[in-house]
Formats: structure tokens, C-alpha cells, sequence
């Protein structure tokens, strides 16, 4: 076995992807742009402070990526304004589109390896500050964000209902039942309330007649 370079061993004598090698160099050439450390000044009042604690010793991908001036230390004492949200997270709580998430100018990003695999699209890391600064503009508050968010669970739960059949009425039941109305939160579940059986006093009888006709 060698190494083949690529984050994977191949055996003596095959030839490695070129492409995928292609593919994850490219990866790393993207992440290693936003790594670049500037030189610190001899006179520490021309070197950029922490905006929280004013110490020197900032986070210099975080100034680069995010233009935000802050120190490793910080950044986890205040986790709440300078941890990480995932592109997923952004669109699912925050109700952020693709293009907003794709623009730099409105959102810059961080970019890391995919943990999946070496040669798929990088990840992109958001701010969660800047992420929520944009997001209450957007939707004019954080409780209108919240409101949006509980009126876009309950079309999803009105369509799933709708979607499905109640089965009272595949043996002639009585009309469909709501669920009820109970209250949402982030982590909601379709069906709160104890779950209904389907009337099969009909089916009984008519699987009961043909017995004793066949008897």
C-alpha cells in the first residue's frame, strides 16, 4: 500500500483518481486562502484589538472571513454572538434563502473540509451574530421571525393532514377529524394526542357472512 496524497491509500501499481485528487486540491486551495495570518505590528496600537477584551492575540480567519475582531477566547466565553451555523441551520430556524446564504456581501462564510467526504463542496459556516442581525431585518423582528416560523410549521402540518387518508372513511365512517391544536415549538411532532383506530365493525360482519356461507 502508499499513499496516494489524496486522504486515501491505494495498492502498489494502480493509478490514483486524478480527478478526485483535482477535486480536493481545489478544496484546500479554497480553505487555505482564508487562513492567511497579516503581520503584527511592533507598536501594539496599530495591531487590531478584540472587540470584547482588547487583547492583540484576535482570531485572524475570523477577521478575514467575517470581519470580526475578536480572540479564540472570546469567541467561546460569548458562543451565544460568535459560534457557527451550518447553512442548514441558517434556512431551517432563520428562514434564509440560497442566494442571501450564497452572497458574501450579505453574509460572508467560512468554508470547511466536508466531513462526508474529502472531495465534495465544502462546508459553509455562518457567523450566528451577523446571521441573526440579517435575519431580524429581514423579517422586521425576532418575534416576526418567530411567528413566520410557527405560521410555516402549521401549513406544512395542514398539507401533511390533507395528504392523508383518514381511514374511517375506507370503511364508511363518519367525516375526517382534525388533530388538535396543540402549541408548536421548534421540536414538534405531527401527532401529540393518542392515536385513533379505524372502524372495522362493518369489515367484521361482512368477513363473518362469508364464513358461514362457505360453512
Amino acid at each position: 500500500m502508499v499513499n496516494s496524497k489524496g486522504g486515501f491509500l491505494v495498492e502498489d501499481g494502480k493509478e490514483v483518481d486524478e480527478d478526485l485528487r483535482a477535486k480536493e486540491r481545489e478544496r484546500e486551495r479554497e480553505r487555505a486562502m482564508q487562513n492567511t495570518e497579516p503581520p503584527i505590528h511592533l507598536d501594539s496600537s496599530l495591531n487590531p484589538k478584540c472587540k470584547e477584551c482588547q487583547t492583540i492575540d484576535i482570531d485572524y480567519t475570523f477577521r478575514k472571513v467575517f470581519g470580526c475582531l475578536v480572540c479564540n477566547r472570546c469567541k467561546e466565553k460569548y458562543a451565544e454572538k460568535y459560534s457557527l451555523l451550518t447553512k442548514t441551520e441558517c434556512k431551517e430556524d432563520y428562514l434564509l434563502t440560497d442566494a442571501e446564504l450564497r452572497d458574501r456581501e450579505l453574509l460572508p462564510h467560512l468554508l470547511k473540509a466536508n466531513p462526508h467526504k474529502s472531495t465534495f463542496a465544502n462546508m459553509m459556516l455562518f457567523l450566528r451574530c451577523q446571521v441573526e442581525d440579517f435575519a431580524w431585518k429581514k423579517w422586521g423582528s425576532p418575534e416576526a421571525l418567530d411567528a413566520e416560523w410557527e405560521r410555516r410549521v402549521e401549513e406544512r402540518r395542514r398539507r401533511k393532514i390533507r395528504s392523508l387518508r383518514n381511514p374511517s372513511e375506507i370503511y364508511g365512517g363518519g367525516p375526517e377529524k382534525e388533530f388538535g391544536n396543540d402549541e408548536k415549538t421548534r421540536n414538534i411532532s405531527m401527532c401529540s394526542g393518542p392515536c385513533t383506530q379505524p372502524k372495522t365493525e362493518g369489515v367484521n360482519k361482512f368477513v363473518m357472512s362469508v364464513g358461514s356461507q362457505s360453512m
